[in-house]
Formats: structure tokens, C-alpha cells, sequence
């Protein structure tokens, strides 16, 4: 008999020591629901937080025998990235997909310039005369 993913799912909300509540999700919506049930609301400020995420893709590497089409010149290639979201060849990465317009980059590339991310501190100013000994 083949499995699906309609089992509920029983779990204890709250604490085991102060009896709980027993909930059983039928869906990811009730599931949702029981929890925001128990846990208590996110504190309220007047200053709005802002997140600039972004999207990327993680590109396979395609090596054809038969040379295709390429998204990004519309020349012909053996050789290119796939990209993760539509499927189709490009040339190089880094870059932008020129048909679902995903970024695309490699996890090697993404980890050498993750420390850009992050603002440098300011630096303090230290008098001269501190640092040497003579």
C-alpha cells in the first residue's frame, strides 16, 4: 500500500510537565493554526524592520554531446549552466537568467564573497604614542 503525506500528526503543545494541550494537525494550515495557538506574539516596535533578500539559484553544470541553444547569446554551445527554476542553458555564472530572471551563482563563488555582506565596523582612532615602546 502506497504512502501519502495526508497522516495527521499528534503533538503536544506546551509544556509536558503542566499536562499541555494535545493537537492533531490534519494539514499545514491547522497545523499553523494550533501552533500560533501557544506561542506568544512578536513584540511589537515602532521601527519597521526591512530584510533585503534575495533569490538564487544553484546552476548544474550540463555537458552535452550535441551543441543547443544558449538563453543568454542564442548561440550554439556544448557546454553550460541549467538554471534550477526554468530549465534553461546559459553560458556563464555568475549572472542573471535572462528568462525567469533568477540570480544564479555557484555555492563556491556565494561562500568566498559572504564576508562583502556584512558591514566593516568603524574603526577607533588610537594615538600613536600608545603603541610604542621604546
Amino acid at each position: 500500500m502506497p504512502r501519502t503525506n495526508a497522516c495527521p500528526i499528534l503533538f503536544l503543545l506546551g509544556w509536558p510537565l503542566d499536562a499541555g494541550t494535545f493537537g492533531v494537525a490534519m494539514n499545514e494550515g491547522h497545523y499553523r493554526d494550533l501552533l500560533f495557538e501557544v506561542i506568544p506574539p512578536t513584540a511589537v516596535t515602532t521601527t519597521k524592520a526591512s530584510s533585503n533578500l534575495v533569490q538564487m539559484g544553484f546552476p548544474a553544470r550540463s555537458n552535452e554531446r550535441a551543441a543547443t541553444l544558449c538563453a543568454c547569446h542564442g548561440k550554439l554551445t556544448l557546454g553550460g549552466y541549467i538554471c534550477p527554476r526554468c530549465n534553461s542553458k546559459l553560458c556563464d555564472i555568475p549572472t542573471e537568467c535572462d528568462i525567469c530572471t533568477l540570480t544564479l551563482v555557484s555555492s563556491p563563488l556565494l561562500a568566498r564573497s559572504y564576508h562583502h555582506l556584512f558591514p566593516v565596523e568603524n574603526f577607533v582612532e588610537v594615538a600613536w604614542k600608545e603603541y610604542v615602546h621604546f
